[in-house]
């Protein structure tokens, strides 16, 4: 339900509990309970219908946001979970983990990884974060060597990789489908933006 997404938000901690919270009132709505680790990552999809989280269990988890179903878990071989994103369509989680991979998931079927993207450093020490990129059609990744990745979705081929950018571990990447831009923020203590220049990035 849209006004579910506009209403509230969603966050979830060392107590392994997700919690909707009220926006204007900050009361605790709804309680859910599954997830055996700390909850690392959660976000909503673009209907605010389901909600995608992850854990140092290992697991990513699907849930009905309405009633609160654990609907899907998905944890076969994977690392703890650092960060979760769904594309804007809906069809694809992505998915990091310190095994230093980011996984794809198809959740119209059942779950089932697609494709494997690797290259990027994502160890047990930090929580390295990822997204889609341009279109949804690449996947762009920190890393710990200081570096940016970017992956076609496709193919899982490295496309580019944006050597050095920081001084130090780069721990989150946001994109910005309307003005076209990748910021990054790392752990030298800057936060750096970078334009889409047909196909590849620049920085401002």
């Amino acid at each position: 339900h849209a006004d579910l997404f506009i209403r509230c938000y969603v966050s979830g901690g060392y107590d392994k509990y997700l919690r909707l919270v009220d926006v204007r009132s900050s009361k605790v709505i709804s309680s859910l309970k599954g997830h055996k680790g700390l909850i690392s990552s959660v976000t909503f999809d673009q209907t605010g219908n389901l909600i995608v989280s992850g854990s140092a269990d290992c697991s990513v988890r699907l849930w009905d946001a309405l009633s609160g179903t654990c609907t899907r878990t998905i944890g076969s071989n994977l690392g703890e979970i650092s960060s979760v994103s769904i594309s804007g369509n809906n069809v694809y989680v992505l998915s990091s983990s310190k095994d230093n991979s980011l996984r794809l998931w198809d959740v119209r079927r059942t779950g089932c990884c697609v494709r494997r993207y690797t290259g990027s450093q994502n160890t047990w020490k930090n929580f390295i974060k990822s997204c889609f990129g341009p279109g949804d059609d690449v996947i762009v990744s920190g890393s710990e060597d200081g570096c940016v990745y970017m992956w076609d979705r496709e193919s899982g081929q490295l496309i580019q990789r944006l050597n050095a950018v920081h001084d130090d571990i780069v721990y989150d990447v946001k994109w910005n489908n309307a003005a076209g831009l990748l910021a990054t923020c790392s752990h030298d203590g800057t936060v750096r933006t970078f334009e889409d220049d047909d196909g590849s990035l620049t920085q401002q």
